[in-house]
């Protein structure tokens, strides 16, 4: 745990932290004596998760109530960071929009690739700089496993997460020699208030605590981790070995039936 804390603390930054996953990154580092900057919209759920750890673990917590989604959201964080040592960040924040793409209202699809794919990006882009200067640091992207295969009824979100999955791996390789790790995470479908917002439901969910503990613990050791061997079996396997005309429809079908 020492270590861990001195090559990426004293401070980390995740965003989504108030719930699901971010909630259980939140609190693994909190344990450690992380301090904690904690992002999301809702500005009454940061309070209450501030007060929480702050008084179970006795760290500092700063809170940002910010939409990624606003133009001036980098700029905020920025501002609310200047003085404090990030050495951690993860990029955790997301949702998805269910059905096909052309029924969709366009603004609706562009704002969820402002969320999952540019918001993450333009965060490490602003913390990167001062890891390097620090000679040390940590970014964990949270993808999908649907980042592995083309997925219809979920095509913008798994496109998204597919260009979150090469940028994660491409920078992982150009910031190595800074002392700098970066894993990218693909989790399937987990116990949390995405699969709700999602429209989708899943028989196979992972318990986020597990996957927040699992990133973690593979943070400088992989560059990607995609959990649970039923995932691997469908998205890395059966994704990327089908030929397209069985695929397609196949996981087309399996979208379908997931529907809420």
């Amino acid at each position: 745990m020492g270590n861990f804390i001195t090559k990426y603390g004293p401070w980390a930054v995740i965003t989504g932290g108030t719930s699901g996953t971010g909630y259980q990154f939140a609190l693994k580092l909190a344990t450690q004596g992380f301090h904690l900057v904690l992002i999301a919209r809702d500005e009454q759920a940061l309070e209450e998760t501030k007060e929480r750890i702050e008084s179970r673990y006795h760290v500092q917590v700063k809170t940002i109530a910010t939409d990624l989604l606003t133009p001036d959201s980098i700029s905020v964080i920025k501002k609310i960071t200047q003085f404090i040592e990030v050495g951690l960040v993860i990029n955790n924040a997301g949702y998805s929009i269910t059905g096909e793409f052309h029924r969709g209202d366009w603004e609706d699809q562009s704002e969820l690739l402002e969320t999952i794919v540019k918001a993450p990006i333009a965060l490490t882009h602003l913390f990167v700089n001062e890891m390097i200067t620090h000679g040390r640091g940590g970014i964990i992207f949270v993808s999908s496993a649907v980042a592995y295969t083309s997925m219809p009824l979920w095509s913008v979100y798994s496109a998204g997460k597919a260009a979150l999955l090469h940028f994660g791996e491409s920078i992982s390789q150009e910031v190595k020699k800074y002392n700098i790790d970066v894993l990218t995470v693909c989790p399937g479908a987990m116990k949390t208030k995405f699969q709700e917002r999602s429209g989708i439901q899943s028989p196979i969910l992972m318990e986020p605590e597990k996957v927040a503990r699992l990133s973690l613990s593979y943070l400088g050791k992989k560059t990607t981790f995609l959990p649970g061997m039923t995932n691997r079996i469908i998205f890395q396997g059966l994704g990327r070995v089908l030929p397209n005309r069985i695929r397609l429809p196949l996981f087309e079908s399996l979208m379908k039936k997931s529907q809420l």
